[in-house]
């Protein structure tokens, strides 16, 4: 991959300490992730420290390739965003090399560098160094979302060689308001987040059924149709369900293997928020 060529033609720069960068030259990603073994490694989280989720403040300074980023991590409050005891705490600065689609973080205060994808200007996605998106699970997903968001963003990064689809179960939580009204679920300022499993069954690599079951903070629903992997006007590989009972469609990107995100109706990526992204990750072993 490009990026590969660029990270093996330079030295890696020394990371420095960050004091000061200018506000107005920030672009401001938020999110909350897994807390898994590369996670814990990165942010020297010690085992005996429960760690379920890490949410995220990232400010990158594309102008200086510097970065400032707070992270909180801990056990989840039930019932809540938040965290049991609030949380730990960790504030890191750092340089970041970076060619238009790849993200290199690094600082003296993680224990090993940090990788993002760029899918657009609004979204990037945690990934290991040759590019590989990391899988969430059904609580949290490893996207971040800027904020504000750009409007009009740029186009989805085209993603080549993804345009068949692998049965299996994907599981996610978003959240709730934009996509209430697209399943005929009356929306309140209760319903913060929508749970999600998504059941694919393959009649050939481009076509098949689904189940789809939709949890909100009231009810439950399983929908069931047909799905097709088609190609945008983007050049992007899309998986397209289509809802007889609601008569909608629903549109997913395939960013991974593993990983699918939702679109609106122009199939544009949407945008999350600090607690939840609108991605569901493959279930291992299902």
């Amino acid at each position: 991959m490009q990026f590969l060529k660029y990270f093996l033609l330079v030295l890696l720069a020394g990371a420095s300490l960050v004091p000061n960068i200018d506000p107005d030259a920030l672009a401001i990603f938020v999110g909350s992730t897994p807390c898994d073994t590369d996670m814990r490694k990165a942010f020297a989280v010690p085992e005996k420290e429960n760690c379920e989720f890490i949410k995220w403040r990232l400010q990158l300074d594309d102008g200086n390739k510097r970065f400032q980023m707070a992270v909180t991590f801990g056990e989840s409050q039930p019932n809540t965003n938040g965290f049991k005891g609030g949380g730990t705490r960790r504030e890191i600065t750092g340089t970041f090399q970076s060619d238009e689609s790849f993200y290199r973080l690094q600082s003296p205060e993680l224990q090993q560098d940090l990788f993002l994808v760029v899918l657009n200007d609004n979204l990037f996605h945690l990934a290991d160094e040759n590019g590989q998106l990391l899988v969430g699970n059904g609580g949290f997903s490893y996207l971040l979302n800027r904020t504000p968001k750009v409007i009009p963003s740029t186009n989805i990064e085209p993603m080549p060689g993804l345009m068949g689809m692998t049965a299996g179960v994907f599981d996610g939580r978003t959240p709730c308001d934009e996509l209430a009204p697209v399943f005929r679920i009356a929306y309140t300022p209760e319903c913060i987040k929508m749970k999600w499993r998504l059941k694919l069954f393959n009649t050939t690599p481009e076509t098949g059924t689904f189940e789809l079951l939709t949890i909100n903070y009231r009810d439950q629903n399983t929908l069931k149709g047909s799905w097709r992997m088609i190609s945008s006007s983007l050049q992007v590989p899309v998986l397209e369900l289509k809802l007889p009972t609601l008569n909608q469609t629903v549109y997913f990107f395939k960013a991974g293997e593993h990983v699918l995100l939702f679109l609106n109706d122009e199939k544009q990526l949407r945008v999350g928020n600090s607690d939840f992204s609108y991605a569901l990750n493959r279930m291992p072993g299902k």
